[in-house]
């Protein structure tokens, strides 16, 4: 996932109502390599009752309030993936 990819869904979703960590101020250019779309998973948070997208060990977005949320938008972030490549 390149920054501007991150940026665009942060923004659609207004991410940093969720978690100030899902601002794209926070994303880091080594963060790139590691985030390979086709490994992204939505995961329960157990201490904050959130849903969190991961890819293996790095958390994408955190505490978004329901499952269909971050579903949705894991769904858009594969449907977009072409825009950035």
């Amino acid at each position: 996932m390149k920054r501007e990819h991150f940026q665009l869904v942060s923004e659609h979703y207004n991410m940093t109502a969720y978690h100030a960590g899902n601002s794209d101020e926070l994303w880091m250019e080594e963060d790139e390599g590691s985030a390979v779309i086709d490994s992204f998973e939505v995961v329960y948070h157990v201490e904050s009752n959130t849903y969190d997208i991961k890819a293996e060990n790095l958390y994408i977005f955190s505490h978004l309030p329901n499952k269909e949320l971050a579903d949705e938008v894991l769904q858009f972030i594969k449907d977009t993936e072409v825009l950035f490549i």
